[in-house]
Formats: C-alpha cells, sequence, structure tokens
C-alpha cells in the first residue's frame, strides 16, 4: 500500500483529524518528520487542515543542530506554512530534573509543542511516529517487564497528540524521501550506542529479521493494536472502578481490596496518572510494594514510588504524598493573568479561561479543576504554596476558618497540607486546589463570565 493511503488508512482508522483542525507538525528535519510534513502538506486540501511547522532547537549538537533549525524554517518558507521555533538547554534540563539527556530532550519537545500549539490556534499536534517506534518500544517496554499499558507502546493519539505515520515504517520514509528528492537532516545522536532504543534499532530488530524471518516488525505492531484495542474497550470498566474507589483526594482501601488484581493496578495507575506521577519511573519492585501497602493497610504508612508524589495510607485511605523536598520549599507567589497561563515549579501549570456564563447552575471545584465567578476574582492572580496561618471563608461557610483546621477537620494527610492556593492580587484566598473552593468569587445567579482554572501537567 503507498504511504500516502496508509497516512490515510491512520487517520480513518484513528479518528486523527477533523475537517478544519490546525495542526502542529514537529519537524526535526529526519526522514520520518519531513516525510509527514510533505504527507500532510500535500493532502490538505483533501482533508480541510491548516498547518503549522515547529521545531525546538535541542542546544545540543553545535552548528550541525543550527543547520537543521535553518533547514525546517526555510523549508516552512517555501511552502507557505508558518514556522513556530524555540531553543532549549537540554543539557541543563537533564541536570535540574536528575534525568538522562533522551528523557529530558522528550520531556522539553513535548512542552515546547504544547506551548506552540497554543500559541497558534492548533486543534492537533501531529508527530512523526512510526510503525518501527512502535515496534521498537514495545521490545524496550518488554524488556522492563510491562504491563497491558506498556504493549500498546506508542498509542496512535494521546489527547491533541496525533501520529499519522504509525502504520508506516521507517523504511518506507525514506524510500519517499529518496523519490521525492527530499534532503534529509541527519542526527548525530542517533548512532550512539548507549541509549537502548539506538541499540535496538542497529541491531536487534535487524538481526530479528534476518534470523527470524521477514515481518517480526509487523508482528510486534500487531501485538501492539491487540492490546490497544483490549485497554479501549476496558477502559469504561476502569473509569467505572475508579470513580466508585474514590473518597476524597484518595481511594478506599476497601474498594480497592475488592477489586481483581489486574483492575486494580490499572485503577492505581490512571490515579497516579492524574496526581502528576510519572509511572515510567516506577520499577515493577515498587508496583508489588504498593500492592503490598494496600493488602496490610494501617495509618500513617508510606510508600515512595520514584522521584515525585509518593503514596500514604490515612484512616483507610490510600493518599497522594507530596515529596518532602517540595512541601520543605517556599516557591513564592507567581502571577497569572486573566486568560491566561503559568507554569509552576515541578512540571505543573495553571491555565485560566474565560467564558459566559450559562443559564443553568455551575457545579463548585472538582479536584484540579474549579468555577469561579471571573469579574468578582479580577484580571491578575497570585499562584502560590500554602503557608502557616493561611485564613480562607470555604464555600459554604460564613465565617473564616484557618486552613490547618481545615486539613484537620477533613483529615488531610500533613504531608499534603502545603497545597496551591490561588488568591486575588490583593490576596484574598479563592481557592485551595484539590481541596475547596473559598466563597470569595463563588458563581451567583447574577455572574455574567465564568473564570476557569485548572491545574495539570506542562
Amino acid at each position: 500500500m503507498p504511504i500516502r493511503d496508509k497516512l490515510l488508512q491512520a487517520v480513518a482508522r484513528y479518528d486523527l483529524l477533523d475537517p478544519h483542525d490546525r495542526v502542529l507538525v514537529g519537524v526535526s528535519g529526519g526522514q520520518d518528520s519531513l516525510a509527514l510534513l510533505l504527507l500532510l502538506h500535500e493532502l490538505a486540501p483533501d482533508l480541510q487542515i491548516e498547518l503549522v511547522v515547529a521545531h525546538l532547537h535541542h542546544g545540543l549538537r553545535g552548528e550541525a543542530a543550527d543547520a537543521d533549525q535553518q533547514y525546517v524554517g526555510d523549508l516552512a518558507a517555501r511552502l507557505g506554512l508558518p514556522f513556530a521555533t524555540d531553543r532549549t538547554d537540554v543539557a541543563a534540563l537533564a541536570e535540574g530534573e536528575k534525568i538522562g539527556i533522551e528523557e529530558a530532550g522528550r520531556r522539553a519537545r513535548y512542552r515546547f509543542f504544547d506551548r506552540a500549539a497554543d500559541g497558534h490556534g492548533c486543534h492537533k499536534i501531529a508527530l512523526a511516529h512510526t510503525a518501527t517506534d512502535r515496534a521498537e518500544t514495545l521490545l524496550m517496554h518488554l524488556f522492563r517487564g510491562a504491563g497491558l499499558q506498556g504493549l500498546r507502546a506508542i498509542p496512535p493519539r494521546r489527547g491533541r497528540i496525533i501520529r499519522p505515520l504509525i502504520l508506516v515504517t521507517r523504511q518506507e520514509t525514506g524510500e519517499y524521501c529518496r523519490i521525492t528528492n527530499t534532503e534529509v537532516r541527519l542526527d548525530s545522536t542517533n548512532l550512539d550506542p548507549a541509549p537502548l532504543r539506538n541499540r535496538l534499532r542497529a541491531d536487534l530488530l535487524p538481526q530479528l529479521e534476518r534470523e527470524y524471518g521477514p515481518g517480526i516488525e509487523g508482528a510486534l505492531c500487531r501485538a501492539a493494536e491487540h492490546a490497544l484495542a483490549e485497554i479501549e474497550w476496558t477502559e469504561p470498566l476502569v473509569e467505572q472502578a475508579l470513580a466508585g474507589a474514590r473518597q476524597g483526594q484518595g481511594l478506599s482501601l476497601e474498594r480497592l481490596r475488592e477489586m481483581p488484581r489486574g483492575l486494580r493496578h490499572r485503577v492505581l495507575r490512571r490515579f497516579l496518572h492524574e496526581a502528576g506521577h510519572p509511572l515510567v519511573d516506577v520499577a515493577q519492585e515498587r508496583w508489588e510494594a504498593l500492592e503490598a501497602l494496600v493488602e496490610a493497610g494501617g495509618t500513617g504508612r508510606r510508600l515512595e514510588l520514584s522521584p515525585g508524589p509518593g503514596v500514604e495510607l490515612v484512616y483507610g485511605v490510600l493518599a497522594v504524598a507530596e515529596p518532602a523536598a517540595e512541601t520543605e520549599a517556599d516557591e513564592g507567589a507567581v502571577r497569572l493573568c486573566v486568560p491566561g497561563r503559568v507554569e509552576l515549579p515541578g512540571g505543573r501549570a495553571m491555565v485560566a479561561t474565560v467564558a459566559a456564563a450559562p443559564t443553568e447552575h455551575y457545579p463548585p471545584a472538582e479536584a484540579n479543576c474549579a468555577v469561579l465567578d471571573a469579574d468578582r476574582a479580577g484580571e491578575v492572580l497570585l499562584v502560590r504554596r500554602a503557608r502557616p496561618g493561611d485564613r480562607f471563608v470555604p464555600l459554604g461557610m460564613s465565617g473564616q476558618k484557618k486552613l490547618q483546621d481545615f486539613f484537620v477537620d477533613n483529615k488531610v494527610p500533613s504531608r499534603q497540607r502545603r497545597p496551591w492556593l490561588v488568591t486575588r492580587e490583593d490576596g484574598e484566598i479563592l481557592w485551595i486546589v484539590g481541596h475547596r473552593l473559598a466563597a470569595a468569587a463563588r458563581v451567583q445567579g447574577g455572574t455574567k463570565r465564568l473564570l476557569t482554572l485548572s491545574l495539570g501537567e506542562l
């Protein structure tokens, strides 16, 4: 099947694009991303989409990286497409977040793509992962003892991120670039044998194809498809089980123990993911320790899963516990202009949007999202950590209450007593993120504009 038809097949099978979508296309200058850009540009009139080209300079490889950035920018200009670019110091990011260069580059790219998509009004972010990447990822996950989530490897779609080349092999993108006389930029870091993916690409997969017959790559991708299909039809069951297990800001141990082990594992993964935990860093023995913690129960017991939030048991509830280092820090207040977005320490971001008020009653805050009266909240907000002595008027009450007393009354674990707060510019607390709205800017019958605040990952 021609590469063009495979892309269209992926778009239809996974519902990747809609008419009038504005699509940010991540382009490194390598053969996969160039093939993606040129194919989408060719198909844009038929698909009724608009494209924006995006390229991130990683601050590595010196003049070669400068040339890559220039090349992609020139190509975007020749195609008559908007070009979004930025430069970051990936090495410094790796050192600051105590992660490897490869993971730092991945995080930097996704953060850049999100910023660029927001800035250019893009509905989708198209990345050039191929079937070959999917097969390599499945092998990597197998070597790490992955469960069902890991066996799906690279999903064709995650939120607004889409992968239109997920049915296309790397060999096919190379052939496409050859027959279209497209100059391909080469990244020397892909030749470094240290990263596991590079070794799989250069050695293991070719060896499997030679010694065990052609088609191994396709077989791995089919296995990933089967895992994806299982996840999709069982996902509503996981959501239902998670909702049934929720108790306050945590999960009921009693409900967790009633679940089959496989369902419980997926519920725990979803719960930790929503709390912002980097699940990719959790080793198998930590998952087993978490299972043992759930079975054993108790109060005050804590488990560190990886760098980042841990979990602890409080009054029969499994709750997320902030890392000690974060709870001891005082980052100060960050200004948030409304509407707008600010990045917060710890890889989080607060987003503020404004819309006309609906006629029906609007619900109060839930978890990491809150709705307030935009006019009473003000045009500039402050986002900061809770501090000793903080007071607020909880929604539904008329008098002030110490934040510490509020936490005690609601049995909030001590390690979770420094959540993010949103205040007016004058310091009046509007929202205890993840816990309670204040009365100060609550939505009322006369509210004309709604302010929606959401805390999420970068």
